[in-house]
C-alpha cells in the first residue's frame, strides 16, 4: 500500500510540475499562448488514458474541457469540475521563487496554481489515471474543466445548458477550497456577488488648484463623502457570514512623484458586494446603484458599471453518495468532517444546481494556510498527502 501511495505521488508531482509551469492568467490577454498550451497538455493526458475528450471554444471564453470515461454503463458516474486558469503572478510580487516553478520549501510545495485549482482538481485526475490502469475503477466519470474562474465566464451556464446530457451525473465533485484545519471539510454555503465601477465626473479636465481652490467640487472629496455613506441595508447573515461592500479600489488625480497642484476632474472606485443566503445579487446590486444615486449630487456627473456574479449557495448534504464521502474522508483522517459556510464563490455550483439537479460535494483538500490568491501559494506536504490518500480511495474499487 505504502508502495502504491509513492507511486501515485511520484506521478501527481510529476503532473503537477508541468501544469503550473503554464502561466494560465485568465485576466490578462498576453497569456493567450499559455493557456493554449494548459488546454492541449489536458487534452494529451486525457486522451493518452483512454478518455473522449470535447472542447468547447466561444469568442467570450477560454476552451473548456469535457473529458469522458465509462468504465461500465451500471456504475454511477461522478462528474468532477476544476479550472486551469490562475490569479496573476510575479516575482516582484514578492515570491521567493519563480511563481510559475513547483518548488517544495520546508514541507511546503510552491508555485501559483498549486491548489487554486491545478493541483486539486489534478488530485483527482491522478488517481482516476491510476484505477483505470489497475481496472480498477470505481465510477464512471466526467471531468470538466475552464479557463475563465479567476476573471468570469458569463457563458458557462448556457454551456452547461446545451451540454446538460454530456454532463449528466449522479454526483458531482469539486475540491477548490481550503481545510478547517487539520480537519477533514464540506463546504456548504457561498457567498454570491458582484462588482462595481464607479466614476464621478465634476470638470471635463484638471484645475489650477491656486485659481480654482475652494471655487469648484472635488470629485474625489465628493466621492468619499458618499462611499461613507454607503450602508449594506438589513442586517442579513447566514452561518456567521455578513452580507458586505468593499471598496477594493480609489483613485483620483494625480499619483506619481512629487506633486501636482491640481483639482482633478475624475475620481474613480471599485466596489466588491458580497451576497448571503437567501439574497438574489442582481437585486442586490440594484439597490446599491439606487442609493449611490441618491447620495450622489446633482453637479457630478456619475457612471456606474456593474456585475452580478452569482447569488449565493446552501447546499444539502443529505444524501447517501454525500454520506459515503464524509465516511471516507473520516476514515482518512480519523476525525469527524466540519461542516463550513465559505465567504469566497465559486459562480459554477449555482449552475449545476440549477441545471443538473443533482447532489453536490464540496471537498477542500488543501491547508488553510495556502494563502490562495496571494504571494508563495503553498500545498502542504501532509495535506497533499491525505488528498491523495482520500482520492485513490473514492476512485478505487
Amino acid at each position: 500500500m505504502k508502495n502504491d501511495m509513492k507511486k501515485l505521488q511520484k506521478e501527481y508531482l510529476k503532473m503537477l510540475g508541468e501544469f503550473v509551469s503554464f502561466k494560465t492568467v485568465s485576466t490578462d490577454s498576453s497569456f493567450q499562448k499559455d493557456m493554449g498550451k494548459a488546454v492541449s497538455w489536458l487534452t494529451r493526458l486525457f486522451k493518452a488514458n483512454s478518455f473522449k475528450v470535447t472542447i468547447i471554444t466561444g469568442k467570450s471564453h477560454n476552451p473548456i474541457i469535457i473529458a469522458k470515461y465509462t468504465t461500465n454503463q451500471k456504475l454511477k458516474t461522478i462528474l468532477v469540475y476544476g479550472h486551469y486558469d490562475v490569479q496573476p503572478a510575479d516575482k516582484e510580487d514578492g515570491w521567493k521563487s519563480d511563481p510559475f516553478t513547483l518548488i517544495k520549501r520546508a514541507d511546503k510545495y510552491i508555485a501559483r496554481g498549486v491548489i487554486d485549482n491545478k493541483g486539486q482538481v489534478l488530485a483527482h485526475m491522478s488517481a482516476v489515471f491510476e484505477a483505470i490502469k489497475n481496472d480498477t475503477l470505481a465510477y464512471n466519470v466526467t471531468f470538466i474543466i475552464e479557463g475563465n474562474e479567476e476573471s468570469g465566464n458569463p457563458s458557462l451556464s448556457g454551456i452547461i445548458k446545451k451540454n446538460k446530457k454530456l454532463l449528466d451525473c449522479d454526483l458531482v465533485i469539486i475540491s477548490d477550497g481550503e481545510m478547517k484545519g487539520m480537519n477533514p471539510t464540506l463546504d456548504v454555503s457561498f457567498r454570491g456577488g458582484g462588482n462595481m465601477r464607479v466614476v464621478y465626473e465634476t470638470h471635463s479636465n484638471d484645475r489650477h488648484s491656486g485659481l480654482f481652490g475652494g471655487l469648484v467640487p472635488n470629485p474625489a472629496l465628493e466621492l468619499s463623502r458618499m462611499l461613507s455613506k454607503i450602508e449594506t441595508g438589513n442586517d442579513i447573515s447566514f452561518g456567521g457570514l455578513r452580507q458586505t461592500i468593499e471598496i477594493s479600489g480609489l483613485t483620483s488625480g494625480y499619483t506619481g512623484s512629487g506633486f501636482k497642484n491640481i483639482i482633478p476632474g475624475k475620481a474613480e472606485a471599485r466596489l466588491n458586494v458580497r451576497t448571503v443566503h437567501p439574497q438574489i445579487s442582481e437585486r442586490v446590486i440594484k439597490e446599491v446603484e439606487e442609493l449611490i444615486r441618491k447620495e450622489t449630487p446633482s453637479f457630478v456627473k456619475l457612471l456606474i458599471e456593474s456585475e452580478a456574479h452569482g447569488d449565493p449557495i446552501f447546499l444539502d448534504t443529505g444524501h447517501e453518495e454525500i454520506d459515503s464521502i464524509k465516511k471516507l474522508l473520516s476514515k482518512i483522517h480519523k476525525k469527524d468532517v466540519i461542516h463550513q459556510n465559505v465567504g469566497g464563490s465559486i459562480p459554477v455550483v449555482a449552475d449545476f444546481k440549477s441545471v443538473l439537479g443533482k447532489p453536490m460535494a464540496l471537498v477542500p483538500l488543501s491547508n488553510e494556510d495556502c494563502n490562495m490568491h496571494g504571494v508563495d501559494e503553498n500545498f502542504s506536504e501532509y495535506h497533499m498527502g491525505k488528498a491523495l490518500e482520500f482520492t485513490k480511495a473514492l476512485w478505487t474499487k
